[in-house]
């Protein structure tokens, strides 16, 4: 799981505009918030995947 945020105003600006632009390609309120729920399952299924590709995939506890 990845927990760490990002504060950097360059890395939330993407984050403030989404509500946004899903309202301009015609989501409502709810769909709205279900859309980008969506974008974040598979955005994290994508990152997932390229740290799995690497080796970097199963984390190990000391």
């Amino acid at each position: 799981m990845i927990t760490r945020t990002s504060m950097a105003s360059a890395t939330l600006r993407p984050v403030e505009h989404a509500p946004t632009i899903a309202a301009d390609a015609g989501f409502d309120g709810p769909a709205s918030v279900r859309s980008m729920r969506v974008l974040r399952v598979l955005i994290a299924y994508a990152l997932g995947t390229i740290l799995r590709e690497n080796g970097l995939g199963e984390m190990t506890t000391i």
